[in-house]
């Protein structure tokens, strides 16, 4: 028999006007007030699909596409040039596996309209020769193994991308065979043993890029939590990491934090370099621990969409790529992908080598249904538009100051920028790019007065908001799932062992990244989150599931890795994130908090089922609520299941939050799996 105990207690006295300090979430704290607004989400919108126009349906075969040929995607391009002649209306690919290791280029969809790519459950292995890129905010869209750009009311369906592992794999398994310390500078190294080579590596007999690695199980289906969990040795396309040499046909030797004599170091990854990384890294490894090898990091990316309308693409699976499996960038709008997988082959350590699906820049209106993304590397999802930092360099000169450079904003001449202040409050000046001139943006009329340090720069053409997922499912995912935009919902996802929680946050500093606008008018309903750390059982912090924060520049000067800080400025809106509801999910172990919110403003946590089976350490913060600047909060109506085996279990809200309610929390206990 279940037995309920509900502790239940009353803290009007604690209400004052200017919040409450810490409360228990059962307590009952303004029990009447209702939030001022209910969230909605993206409004409905459709994504059309082609219009029937009577055109020709043609055969990739004609075309020289075929299993023994090794430059198919030029085959196939070959077909979509003769198809745009013609006003074709479908573009029919056939079963099999095909080869597309052309090198300057992969699979280009380009200007097409009321069209259809139709694989025929088609393979395209791709494989091409890294470049060297100096900045990892470099994009070459036509570097993707599949780009759909500049299209219209156009689908691409019914095929599936790899990477050719057999003689160019993106990662390996590779176990650690021995390590040592040394006194000598840059004098420490590890071995490293591939066991899915016994024959030989193809890398073998030269040098081999390893630019990250991160632990992994015996399954080869789950990352761990050994130390280090994560090593970085560079992360650009082309750098290549830590000095190695080979001590077999499938063993090396690894130097961490030594360049590779005569191998390409791109500048932004010096910071991966050094004696006392050296020594640190060595003296960590273990013997016998397995880790995912990475040779590559960003770069190519898998499928594009890129500066379109009215594209889906709907029954692709993404097998591997290097790069992110999925990217939205340029200038598209209404986007929808059906039924799109990103899972690895059985064995392999990862699909990709960076985001599962990332978003840097769009004009929005996008659709994930019935997706799947799993086992890549760095986030599972991002989605945010880049902003940068920058300062008057003459009455119509503004100079990036952020350390990407004008190509990260990656503004156009013609589009349309906003200055804002620090604490992102608009000057009330928005003006057209006229050209980039180095460093600098020309613009078409006089900047204002600068206030403090920096203008942060916005491009208006890119705001990537109504954004709708339903029925995806995010799991084994490396790091977090990241949400920065505006009238978004998530209904009926499934999130399991997701690397960092659900983050919706902004991002910036003098070197890095510039993203985020603010998340807004946010619905997450009837979603499923277990376990919501990527190292799942081994992981001993307390991870929050859902989060919103701020980064800004650290003040200078700033000790090395310390670029941010999540204090805010004088003037900061504290509703730079708000309008979030989080209803009717299950979230099942969690490791921290479930809410972290710094900023937030109209927060709704209500209805939500929260169930501790004990097979997960409590920590302090577990299934509580922390709160930093944050108002008009509303936490009802939530059941916690415990199990019987759990001890004393009584999660708090913390922090000071004017216009907070609380009531009809229960904490029960039962048995429950």
């Amino acid at each position: 028999m279940k037995v309920k105990v509900v502790l239940a207690g009353i803290a009007t006295a604690l209400t004052t006007c200017m919040g409450v300090a810490s409360v228990h979430v059962t307590d009952t704290v303004n029990a009447g007030a209702r939030p001022a607004r209910i969230p909605r989400g993206a409004e409905p919108f459709e994504v059309e699909r082609p219009r029937a126009h009577g055109g020709a349906v043609v055969r990739a075969e004609a075309f020289g596409f075929s299993a023994t040929n090794d430059l198919n995607a030029a085959a196939v391009m070959r077909a979509l040039a003769f198809c745009r002649r013609t006003k074709a209306s479908r573009l029919v690919l056939a079963p099999g596996t095909y080869n597309c290791f052309d090198a300057e280029h992969g699979l280009v969809v380009a200007d097409m309209a009321d069209f259809t790519l139709d694989g025929a459950g088609a393979t395209l292995v791709f494989r091409r020769p890294p470049r060297r890129l100096a900045a990892n905010s470099d994009r070459i869209p036509h570097d993707s193994s599949v780009l759909v750009t500049n299209c219209l009311r156009t689908v691409v369906r019914n095929f599936s991308i790899d990477w050719d592992w057999k003689a160019d794999p993106l990662c390996d398994v590779g176990v650690v065979t021995a390590a040592h310390v040394d006194e000598a500078e840059d004098a420490s190294y590890f071995d490293l043993d591939f066991p899915d080579w016994p024959q030989g590596h193809p890398w073998y007999g030269r040098p081999m890029p390893i630019q990250t690695m991160t632990p992994i199980d015996a399954s080869r289906t789950r990352l761990t939590g050994e130390t280090p969990s994560r090593l970085l040795f560079g992360i650009t396309e082309g750098h290549f990491g830590a000095k190695m040499a080979w001590l077999s046909p499938h063993a090396v030797r690894v130097w961490p934090g030594v360049r590779q004599p005569g191998a390409y170091a791109a500048p932004v990854n010096d910071r991966y370099y050094g004696a006392a990384i050296n020594r640190r890294t060595a003296s960590q490894m273990r013997k016998g621990v397995a880790y995912r090898v990475f040779h590559y990091y960003y770069g190519k990316n898998g499928l594009t969409l890129h500066s379109g309308r009215h594209v889906t693409v709907e029954d692709v699976r993404v097998l591997g790529c290097f790069g992110m499996p999925i990217v939205v960038d340029g200038a598209q709008e209404y986007g929808e992908f059906r039924r799109v997988v990103v899972e690895p082959v059985p064995g392999r350590p990862c699909t990709g080598t960076s985001d599962g699906c990332h978003i840097a820049r769009s004009k929005g209106h996008i659709k994930f249904i019935d997706c799947v993304i799993a086992f890549q590397n760095d986030d599972g999802l991002n989605i945010h538009d880049c902003f940068t930092l920058g300062v008057p360099d003459g009455p119509r000169r503004i100079r990036v100051t952020n350390l990407r450079g004008p190509g990260y904003l990656g503004a156009q001449p013609g589009n349309e920028l906003e200055l804002l202040a620090p604490n992102f409050r608009p000057l009330g000046w928005k003006g057209r790019l006229v050209a980039t001139e180095g460093d600098a943006l020309v613009v078409d009329r006089d900047l204002p007065p600068l206030e403090g340090e920096h203008f942060l720069v916005f491009d208006s053409t890119f705001q990537s908001d109504h954004v709708v997922m339903r029925g995806c499912v995010f799991h084994d995912t490396h790091f977090r799932e990241i949400v920065q935009p505006k009238h978004v919902t998530v209904e009926d996802c499934t999130f399991i062992r997701t690397g960092d929680g659900f983050k919706m946050g902004s991002a910036h500093s003098r070197e890095f990244w510039c993203e985020g606008r603010g998340s807004r008018d946010v619905v997450i309903r009837r979603c499923v989150f277990e376990h919501d750390c990527a190292l799942a059982d081994w992981s001993k912090r307390e991870c929050p599931v859902f989060e919103t924060y701020v980064r800004f520049p650290h003040p200078k000067p700033y000790p090395t890795g310390r670029e941010f800080t999540l204090e805010h400025p004088e003037g900061f809106d504290i509703s730079f994130h708000g309008d979030i509801l989080v209803e009717q999910c299950r979230i099942t172990d969690p490791s921290g908090p479930l809410f972290r919110g710094n900023p937030v403003c109209n927060l709704i946590f209500r209805d939500n089922e929260i169930v501790f089976t004990g097979k997960r350490k409590i920590g302090k913060t577990t299934g509580a609520f922390s709160f930093g600047a944050a108002r008009d909060v509303f936490i009802t109506g939530n059941c916690y299941r415990v199990a019987p085996s759990i001890g004393a279990f009584d999660p708090q809200i913390a922090g000071n939050v004017p216009g907070l309610t609380v009531s009809g929390n229960t904490v029960a206990r039962s048995c429950v799996k």
